[in-house]
């Protein structure tokens, strides 16, 4: 439900906004005694009797180049165009291992797409001008592009059939002859974005997405109409495309939790889970002469090709996840494809009729899976502690991974008698903001809280925050307010947590018509995932603001909302090896390609706070500033933050229970404060 609420809540905002690390003598996570992992794996299987199979390679980009904007196979090689280092545009044909660089034109400032018909065609910018290059007989014929371009955004792709050439970004589809735009069209609505467009033997094939329903569907241009047309290729979800060596298309796709690539006629070519790719994000992929495939995806930094090679067979671990995204599929292909001796299956919790019920009877039989990849870690609170591994003594035993890589603070509020569970990837800061002028710093009471809303002439609280989601929240940060597991203590009957109930009871239980209402007050709810919300907080508030948290006179009244973490099953066998996958989300390649949240490395977040300060934000062609003021109040939030979101779901139901009870004026709050006190003390005491 909250993660429901943090969607609808990142909605809204969009809205609205148009360090030394704990080490093992801190007596706060001192450990016992127990045997450290060994750093060596010894998979079930070696390379005495190897197999012919699938194996993704990647190299280093040839001749300098620094990332890919198009490639294409010819004759004999690979047209590859993009980037150096320096950010000059690069072309050249990559073939039998040599890279052999093609002259551009004058003033051509950036390569789009590249498209082998007969010949090398290659669509280019020339400044504001956008340019197709006809190679040829030794020479280089420049076209330019004539008609209304200020349709045309930029990833732009390139193809040519019949005769004709087309150019296509994500919403536009223009036909050109002879460098004149002389027909296009726009996708029928909004929430529909073409994604790939590929020429074969039969026609032209475009990937439309919808963001509506979240589909795909492969589209044939009918040249002589210039409308497109389904395709039939038996309702699958498709990837990317492609063509084989004889020029037929192909579509990389999934169908019933089966990820392969096929002909358009329905002949199965591989599966993807061969070379162990889950959820593979090539949007073009090109068999080669040799039978080998060329990957691509834009932004590429290296060389990928798909391979039939003879390697060892592979111990295979299984991974759960409870929702499938992008970041944790490019953990998983990576491990796969450097992993000599093991590869990661990914399964979706409620797949199979996978429930939590019954994982944990697979978990108390010493089966199940051999690792957890969650966003909503609650959703597992039942399997209890002794399901997991304890990720600190695998950190300690790493040579390269400490505890003094991850925040410290994160670290610190993610351990739980003194165990740490799970091993965050990213995570964000659930807080709230205030005008500086009237609540300075956080620390303060309910009370005085109003008294500061009184001068605003407004609510405390926000309207949209209907009864369940205030309580949803501001119960979550009191865990951290109101109890401390280490001394064993509590202190649920005050005037503060008293307050909280009633505020929360007083708060209405559904939207009011009135819309201003529901976005002014005093005190403004943030969940910080990205800089871009740091700077558009400050620009809100012309730079007068403070981050107050919840209203507490004990705590920051903020909390650490984790987002993707990793454990490893107590009832795997294979312990080591999937310790080599979770470590693995700490690499500065992955934490410095984060999609969402900020990095759990401490290093990573330094320097990506650092780069904001210096050069800002940039978001396609959106750019945000982040100054030293904004840039040392985040860093204040985070050092002052001690408690983790969900961290303890006994004693958060317990509260639920209790204040139900007020909620439905069964009893007074302060009864339900009594109540959650004397409860809490007894699961208190139970922990030992």
């Amino acid at each position: 439900m909250k993660r429901q609420i943090a969607l609808i809540l990142a909605v809204v905002l969009c809205i609205l906004s148009a360090c030394g690390a704990p080490g093992a003598d801190d007596p706060a996570l001192d450990l016992p005694e127990v045997e450290a992992p060994s750093a060596e794996l010894e998979p079930d299987q070696t390379a005495a009797q190897g197999e012919y199979s699938l194996a993704v390679t990647q190299t280093e980009l040839p001749g300098g180049l620094d990332t890919l904007a198009s490639a294409c196979p010819s004759d004999g090689g690979v047209y590859l165009a993009g980037a150096g280092a320096d950010g000059a545009p690069m072309l050249g044909l990559w073939e039998d291992g040599v890279y052999e660089p093609l002259d551009l034109s004058d003033g051509i400032t950036e390569i789009e797409s590249v498209f082998f018909g007969d010949a090398l065609s290659v669509l280019a910018r020339a400044g504001d001008a956008i340019q197709i290059l006809h190679y040829e007989d030794g020479g280089v014929l420049t076209t330019e592009l004539n008609g209304d371009l200020s349709a045309l955004g930029k990833d732009l792709y390139y193809a040519e059939f019949g005769g004709t050439a087309y150019v296509m970004d994500s919403n536009t589809i223009a036909e050109v002859k002879d460098g004149q735009l002389t027909r296009g069209m726009e996708a029928e609505a909004a929430y529909l974005l073409f994604t790939a467009m590929q020429a074969a033997q039969d026609g032209l094939y475009i990937v439309q997405f919808s963001g509506l329903d979240l589909t795909t569907q492969l589209l044939k241009l009918n040249a002589d109409t210039f409308a497109l047309e389904p395709a039939d290729v038996g309702g699958v979800g498709i990837y990317g495309l492609g063509t084989t060596a004889d020029g037929d298309v192909l579509v990389s796709c999934t169908s019933d939790g089966r990820e392969f690539v096929k002909t358009a006629d329905e002949a199965d070519l591989f599966d993807w889970s061969e070379p162990g790719i889950v959820s593979p994000g090539y949007t073009n992929l090109y068999e080669l002469g040799d039978g080998s495939w060329l990957l691509f995806y834009r932004g590429q930094t290296s060389l990928e090709l798909l391979e039939e090679k003879l390697l060892p067979p592979k111990t295979t671990l299984t991974l759960l996840t409870d929702y499938p995204r992008a970041e944790l599929y490019t953990i998983v292909n990576d491990f796969n494809r450097t992993s000599e001796g093991y590869r990661v299956e990914v399964q979706l919790l409620g797949d199979g009729g996978l429930t939590a019920e019954l994982l944990r009877t697979q978990l108390i039989a010493g089966e199940g899976p051999d690792i957890f990849a969650f966003y909503d870690r609650s959703s597992l609170a039942d399997l209890g502690a002794n399901s997991f591994e304890d990720l600190l003594i695998y950190l300690d035993a790493d040579e390269e991974y400490g505890r003094d890589t991850l925040v410290p603070e994160l670290l610190e509020a993610m351990c739980v008698q003194d165990k740490l569970d799970w091993l965050p990837y990213s995570f964000g800061i659930s807080t709230f903001t205030a005008p500086s002028a009237y609540l300075s710093e956080p620390g303060f009471s309910f009370g005085e809280a109003k008294q500061a809303a009184a001068k605003t002439g407004l609510p405390l609280f926000p309207g949209w925050m209907t009864r369940d989601i205030l309580w949803g929240w501001l119960s979550d940060f009191a865990v951290g307010q109101y109890m401390d597991l280490e001394a064993g203590t509590c202190s649920f009957d005050n005037e503060d947590y008293i307050s909280l109930l009633e505020e929360c009871a007083a708060a209405a239980s559904e939207f009011g018509s009135d819309s201003a209402a529901l976005y002014n007050s005093l005190l403004q709810f943030e969940l910080l995932q990205n800089l871009i919300r740091v700077s558009t907080i400050s620009d809100n508030y012309g730079g007068a603001y403070a981050y107050v948290g919840a209203p507490n006179e004990t705590t920051n009244g903020s909390m650490f909302s984790p987002d993707l973490c990793f454990t490893i099953s107590s009832a795997s066998e294979h312990k080591d090896a999937a310790w080599q996958l979770v470590r693995s989300c700490l690499s500065e390649e992955h934490q410095s390609a984060l999609s969402g949240g900020f990095p759990a490395s401490a290093q990573a977040l330094d320097a990506l706070i650092d780069d904001a300060v210096a050069n800002g934000v940039h978001y396609y062609e959106y750019e945000y500033e982040l100054d030293e003021a904004d840039a040392a109040k985040l860093r204040g939030l985070i050092s002052e933050t001690q408690t983790a979101q969900d961290a303890y779901p006994a004693v958060l139901n317990i509260m639920a229970e209790d204040a139900a009870q007020f909620f439905a004026g069964q009893i007074t709050a302060e009864q339900a404060a009594v109540y959650t006190q004397n409860r809490v003390s007894t699961w208190l005491a139970e922990q030992g």
